[in-house]
């Protein structure tokens, strides 16, 4: 995900930015061969995986729920320093958002589903 980031970061000349969220649909996850019950230590390996390729080039991380990278070259860059990473919360934040949200020393943003959006819209 990070080489596409960064790659329509250069074309745009430093504008992209990510939200990452932990998504609502864990139906897929045994296809993945992953336990729903790892739903949030998901979020916190995968997001940590992210900060850590904006940070660091190459970079060497071990984890729980994938290989381990040693020495990974990952290109492209951002086209200026890094590119903004925001956290997604569709709907009151979890403790794993929040945690998130104070390593990255950042704001949420907010994601409205747009059933959610419709149907409220449509009880006013």
């Amino acid at each position: 995900m990070w080489e596409q980031f960064a790659t329509v970061d250069l074309l745009s000349a430093g504008r992209a930015e990510i939200i990452a969220g932990r998504g609502s649909y864990t139906e897929s996850f045994p296809l993945f061969g992953y336990d729903r019950r790892d739903y949030a230590d998901l979020f916190r390996e995968k997001l940590d995986l992210l900060l850590e390729i904006r940070e660091r080039n190459p970079l060497t991380l071990r984890g729980r729920f994938r290989a381990p990278l040693v020495d990974a070259d990952i290109a492209p860059r951002a086209d200026g320093e890094t590119i903004p990473i925001w956290v997604g919360v569709g709907g009151v934040p979890q403790k794993e958002h929040l945690e998130a949200i104070e390593r990255l020393g950042t704001e949420v943003a907010p994601v409205v589903r747009r059933e959610v959006a419709s149907a409220e819209r449509s009880a006013a």
